[in-house]
This record gives C-alpha cells, structure tokens and sequence, in this order.
C-alpha cells in the first residue's frame, strides 16, 4: 500500500508541475507575441502578470528591440 501511495502522490505532482510549466510557456508565448506586436513593456508585464524586469529580459533573449 506504502509503494502505491507514494507513486500515485508522484504521478500526482508530476502533473501538477507540468500543468504549471505548460501555463508558464503559454503565458511567456503571448507575451513575446504582443512584444513583438509593439505593445509596451509595462502593458505586456501587467497583462501578463510578470515583473517588467522578466518582459524586458524575454525581449531581449529573442531580438525584440524596445524603445523603453
């Protein structure tokens, strides 16, 4: 019974963190898309939810030039 527990609590958080990491990367996908439609970075970081230091560092990782 222990073994069983313990895998299914495993499977369990492996979801979990999975489904967090796939919110994450659809979070940062539409921000680099709206960075790259022009939206300002502090737009971007309140839609997103994300501190402007993280949008200005995407930008930056993928070549998006910004005037601020």
């Amino acid at each position: 019974k222990g073994r069983a527990e313990g895998r299914a609590e495993g499977r369990a958080e492996g979801r979990a963190e999975g489904r967090a990491e796939g919110r994450h990367d659809g979070i940062a996908h539409v921000a680099i898309n709206m960075l790259r439609a022009g939206t300002p970075i502090p737009i971007v970081a309140q839609m997103a939810e994300l501190p402007e230091t993280a949008v200005r560092k995407m930008a930056k990782e993928h070549g998006i030039e910004m005037l601020q």
